[in-house]
């Protein structure tokens, strides 16, 4: 695992440095590289956290701008997310939940915007997964009524969202079935029962 450390933050060192002509050669090395880090144990390293993050923003920051496609954009999106998620502690705080769900989310979408629904899929499924995390986690505090139902509104709309990109997913890969169960699940989450726990696990299995 030293040697993937290294080479991914050589690489990371690298984009950030590379003239416009030079990013999708070490784009490419870096997206491969990740390949298949969900079958890794977690990694908790400072260094590859930070990687992650220096390369979300070096994908979303106006300095990029049109300079690389959709497609590089999506795997950059893709190896930060996928390295945040290495490195998820066994515990994860608030805010790294946060990031997580933020990540994810906005991964799959890149990648359905790059017509690919199937590596979408896998991002926002991890996504719903995240808010399942966040909503035990906010829900067991106990802070009062109000907050915990204001959390939950909050879950709920993020919830909302996802399925909106699942369902589009659906539609593109013509799977009718899984359409199906998540308007199912948007109606149930839209019928003010307030009951996202339910919805969760049924949008997580559909995408499998």
């Amino acid at each position: 695992m030293e040697l993937f450390v290294s080479t991914v933050k050589g690489l990371t060192d690298n984009l950030l440095q590379k003239q416009t002509t030079e990013y999708d050669q070490v784009i490419e090395k870096l997206f491969s590289e990740v390949s298949g880090l969900e079958d890794f144990p977690k990694i908790q390293n400072p260094q590859l956290e930070e990687c992650a993050i220096q390369l979300w923003n070096w994908a979303v920051t106006k300095n990029v701008g049109t300079t690389i496609s959709t497609n590089l954009k999506a795997k950059v999106r893709h190896v930060a997310c996928s390295l945040l998620y290495c490195c998820e502690p066994e515990n994860p705080t608030e805010g790294v939940i946060r990031k997580q769900i933020l990540m994810a989310s906005k991964t799959g979408r890149t990648w359905l915007d790059c017509k690919n629904p199937q590596m979408a899929d896998n991002f926002l499924r991890l996504a719903v997964k995240s808010l399942e995390t966040l909503y035990a986690q906010l829900t067991s505090r106990g802070d009062g009524a109000v907050d915990i139902t204001s959390s939950k509104g909050d879950v709920e709309k993020e919830l909302l969202r996802i399925l909106s990109c699942q369902a589009e997913s659906a539609l593109i890969q013509g799977n009718n079935m899984m359409l199906w169960s998540i308007c199912s699940a948007v109606k149930t989450c839209c019928s003010g029962y307030q009951r996202i726990l339910p919805i969760s696990p049924l949008c997580a299995t559909t995408l499998e």
